[in-house]
């Protein structure tokens, strides 16, 4: 181990970080939280030459750039990867976004699981409220660019199949009854979100079109997913007594 390696090692277990500059402390940081131990279990096609956590640091430096556009920030990402790292997983935006919709379905889980095993493992007096991990929960809609892609994903066709959601689907103004709804409502993406209020982090999401149901997304997170052992859920009256029934059903790992 270099002299400055070691210095390094000692910054991170004392804290003390003074005359590191930002870069060298950002890049210790997701070495620390990202690495190809966590995809032990993923095999790669024998033609793929980045390794799945150079991908994923150069998707979280390309979410996290402050530049105007997509393609903007990836070049940013893949600057900063290059300075702090040496080399990119891969060298255009295209390439970016092809590899990702391939292998997030895989490299996603194992990330979001190693995230939680570090918030258990460093939380401390941040982990749990007494007994207690306490999770909040709650959804929300985001609006997504229009594209055709994302229409028939995420555009509502209709607005149920009740009483009131039949007015709604005929007029766009209900109480003035102006303007008929002739075209679906402009794509957006439901999301759910469960957070760590400890420690301020997300634990877990799903997403889905805009006519979604938090509730809905809950249970099947609940179903799917593992939770701490005495974990508290904490929401709205919007998750009915269906969700807290699922919660207190046994979910927990």
């Amino acid at each position: 181990m270099s002299w400055k390696s070691q210095k390094e090692t000692a910054a991170r277990k004392t804290g003390n970080t003074a005359g590191f500059t930002y870069a060298s402390l950002l890049k210790q940081a997701l070495l620390w939280a990202i690495n190809d131990r966590m995809f032990a279990d993923i095999r790669l096609h024998g033609n793929i030459k980045w390794s799945p956590s150079q991908l994923v640091i150069l998707t979280v430096l390309w979410v996290w750039s402050d530049k105007s556009t997509l393609g903007r920030s990836f070049i940013h990402a893949r600057r900063l990867a290059r300075a702090m790292f040496g080399s990119v997983a891969v060298t255009t935006y295209q390439g970016l976004t092809g590899a990702l919709k391939t292998w997030s379905v895989k490299l996603l889980p194992a990330t979001q699981t190693r995230l939680q095993q570090l918030m258990e493992s460093v939380g401390e007096k941040h982990w749990r409220v007494g007994l207690w991990v306490a999770l909040a929960m709650d959804g929300s809609r985001a609006d997504t660019p229009r594209t055709k892609s994302n229409e028939n994903a995420f555009s509502a066709k209709n607005y149920g199949q009740g009483k009131k959601a039949r007015s709604r689907r005929k007029w766009k103004n209900k109480k003035k009854r102006s303007k008929t709804l002739s075209a679906p409502v402009k794509p957006q993406m439901w999301i759910t979100l469960i957070w760590h209020m400890g420690l301020k982090m997300p634990w877990t999401w799903k997403t889905g079109a805009s006519t979604s149901s938090e509730r809905h997304h809950l249970m099947e997170m609940l179903k799917t997913e593992s939770f701490p052992e005495n974990t508290l859920f904490c929401g709205d009256a919007g998750f009915g007594s269906g969700s807290l029934k699922c919660c207190s059903s046994g979910a927990l790992r």
